[in-house]
């Protein structure tokens, strides 16, 4: 038998090389092999694992692709989703505000009403509820004379800011005046002392005075503003209430104005 070493050309491969076949014989058979059989067994569950791992990925992006593109009939059930939530909404904000009414908290049921017409302007309910909430409020009134003959008259109540209140007036009196006038007719410089511009001569009307603020001198007057026979404003700012009869210095009136004041005030 040859030896194996020492090859050193191209022809020396063309002598045939006797091998010992029964070397070989000894050899246990691969496939024989309890290692090589298990991961033979285990190959089949290994690719499809791969097969799950690398199909997976693509499943995901297709149903990706598919939600980001939503049909006609998911639109429309999520605008009924939509709706339905909607109408929760108002109906509880509608209830909220039955129940601080009962509770006769009615400023946080104003609120919960006029949240409702923000989302829902038409909204009969809001507007029926918060209409009679606010004529709730001028059930409670009082009645102050009014002496037409005197200046500013204290009503005795005091108005709050940004909450309306209501005066209605009644009665008669005499009105006398005897002066000389010139061209110009009567002065308006000073509405604490001669006739109110902008206000018919001769008519009730009212003045809010806020308090004093500290550290802070007032130079001007507060405004008048006309009642007449009615009127409803909306205060600006909270103040005592004063009355008097729009006349010019000078004049002689004689008689009294009842002036009936109704809403939000207090008496101070």
């Amino acid at each position: 038998m040859h030896e194996l070493r020492g090859l050193t050309s191209s022809a020396d491969f063309a002598h045939p090389i006797p091998v010992d076949l029964n070397r070989f014989r000894r050899c246990p058979s691969v496939s024989d092999s309890p290692v090589l059989r298990r991961v033979s067994a285990a190959i089949p569950t290994i690719s499809l694992a791969l097969l799950i791992c690398v199909e997976t990925p693509v499943h995901a992006q297709n149903s990706s692709s598919r939600r980001s593109r939503p049909t006609a009939s998911s639109v429309r059930v999520l605008d009924l989703e939509a709706k339905k939530a909607h109408e929760a909404y108002i109906q509880q904000m509608l209830d909220l505000a039955t129940s601080y009414e009962e509770a006769g908290s009615t400023e946080r049921a104003k609120a919960m009403l006029e949240a409702v017409l923000k989302v829902e302007p038409d909204s009969p309910v809001a507007k029926q509820k918060l209409e009679a909430i606010n004529e709730s409020a001028f059930e409670s009134s009082i009645v102050v004379e009014v002496d037409a003959g005197r200046s500013w008259t204290a009503a005795g109540v005091v108005l709050m800011a940004d909450k309306p209140v209501r005066f209605e007036a009644d009665g008669s009196y005499k009105f006398i005046v005897n002066a000389n006038l010139g061209p110009g007719g009567f002065d308006s410089d000073d509405p604490t002392r001669d006739l109110v511009r902008g206000i018919k001569c001769g008519a009730v009307m009212g003045m809010i005075v806020p308090p004093p603020r500290p550290g802070k001198k007032s130079t001007k007057p507060p405004t008048p503003f006309a009642i007449g026979g009615s009127n409803e404003i909306t205060p600006k700012e909270s103040g005592a209430l004063f009355l008097k009869v729009n006349a010019p210095p000078g004049a002689n009136c004689i008689g009294k104005i009842r002036v009936r004041i109704s809403g939000n005030y207090r008496r101070g």
